[in-house]
This record gives C-alpha cells, sequence and structure tokens, in this order.
C-alpha cells in the first residue's frame, strides 16, 4: 500500500453542516478522490462522504483531514467527525471538530505567542541592563 488514506465522515443529519462537507471534503483529482456514499435506494445517496487523501509523507492524510477540518469548523453549527485509515496505522483514528474551534485555538494561539513576547522583551530588557552593568564593572576594573 502507499501513503494514500481511506476516510469516512461519520452519518451527517444537518443538512448545513453537509453542505460544508462537501464543499472541503469532495474531489475527484489525484490528492484527493471522494464521493457521495449511495442509498440502497436507486438514485438516492446518503449524506455520507468517503474518499482517499494522497500523501507525500506518512501521515499526511491525517494532517490533512485535521487541518481541512480546523477550516471547515467556521461555517459548521455542529460537531463533525471523519474516521481516517491513513498508511500509517499509527496515524489512525477518529478526527472530530466543532464550530468555532479554529477561532478557539487561534485565540489560544495568540496568547501563547503573546506571552512569549512578553517573556522574550522582559529578557531583552534584562540583557540590556546586565550588559550595562557589566559595562560599569568592566570601567571600574580597567578593561
Amino acid at each position: 500500500m502507499s501513503e494514500r488514506g481511506s476516510f469516512v465522515t461519520e452519518y451527517c443529519y444537518c443538512d448545513k453542516c453537509f453542505e460544508v462537507a462537501k464543499k472541503y471534503l469532495l474531489g475527484d483529482e489525484k490528492y484527493l478522490c471522494s464521493r457521495i456514499v449511495p442509498s440502497w435506494q436507486d438514485g438516492k445517496f446518503l449524506p455520507i462522504i468517503a474518499g482517499k487523501v494522497g500523501g507525500l509523507y506518512a501521515g499526511e492524510e491525517r494532517h490533512w483531514i485535521e487541518r481541512t477540518l480546523l477550516e471547515m469548523s467556521d461555517e459548521l453549527c455542529h460537531e463533525f467527525s471523519v474516521a481516517v485509515l491513513p498508511d500509517d496505522i499509527s496515524q489512525a483514528g477518529i478526527i472530530s471538530t466543532h464550530p468555532g474551534q479554529r477561532k478557539e485555538e487561534g485565540k489560544f494561539a495568540e496568547a501563547l505567542i503573546n506571552d512569549w513576547n512578553e517573556r522574550h522583551r522582559l529578557t531583552e530588557e534584562q540583557d540590556a541592563a546586565d550588559e550595562a552593568e557589566d559595562a560599569e564593572i568592566r570601567k571600574e576594573l580597567g578593561l
């Protein structure tokens, strides 16, 4: 088996969420090839998408699904899950997202960045103070 993984969405009861899923998860290309699952009734379809994601590295299919679900979270009104069966079986599992998850994670990431920047700023201020103190000591010692 090559580094291409299969995926299948949950049965989607919400029409709006299924439209969002179709927008992001339906494709007919080498990298993304997927279909809406047909029903046992002629001409009808189930609100399930199944397909495969082609990747260049082991685990890429899972990473792609994670990123895609995160993007979808801005448009979803319900939690949404996808089962992924990648070439690397250790990456297999169910990945879920919920409405607004990207915004939440964005706020969390922004808080981490702001915290790091504040610590870095304080470190730079301390470094400048230390350098000034070192220069003063060198001056006193005649160095």
